[in-house]
């Protein structure tokens, strides 16, 4: 809504501690008059960028396999676990305990098409159970 209005106003280029954004070449589409039309040809000129971005995005990739050699947070290969049985072992306990996560506190924001989406995640462990709340800034979306 800010930038059919003509303000400058990009989350991706201005917040993030690791702002990886700022490496890429893209444009800030923006409106003029700030009605549904104007923030409709920006939501398509936004479109546009986003597949530029992932296009540059996948060209810098590098070749060769792309998932880790951490056995205990990635399974191993079918050809792997036929020949080791360190990897069968690996590959059993991934699937039958899961891998343990840390108790924390994380705030993400995002731009959504109406404007910026935030929320919080708490993250707690309470024996083998993982419980987690995610909530926006005003109330509880999800609570398992």
């Amino acid at each position: 809504m800010l930038r059919a209005s003509g303000i400058n106003w990009d989350l991706r280029k201005v917040h993030g501690l690791q702002n990886k954004y700022n490496s890429f070449d893209f444009k800030i589409p923006l409106g003029k008059k700030g009605d549904c039309y104007d923030r409709f040809l920006i939501r398509v000129e936004e479109i546009k960028q986003s597949i530029q971005i992932m296009n540059t995005t996948l060209n810098l990739l590098p070749s060769g396999p792309f998932l880790g050699n951490n056995s205990k947070i990635i399974a191993p290969s079918r050809f792997q676990m036929k020949l080791s049985m360190e990897s069968m072992i690996h590959h059993f306990k991934l699937f039958t305990e899961g891998f343990s996560v840390f108790e924390s506190i994380s705030y993400q924001s995002f731009e959504a098409p109406k404007g910026e989406f935030a929320y919080f995640l708490f993250l707690t462990v309470i024996q083998s159970l993982t419980e987690y709340i995610l909530e926006h800034l005003d109330f509880s979306i999800c609570r398992r």
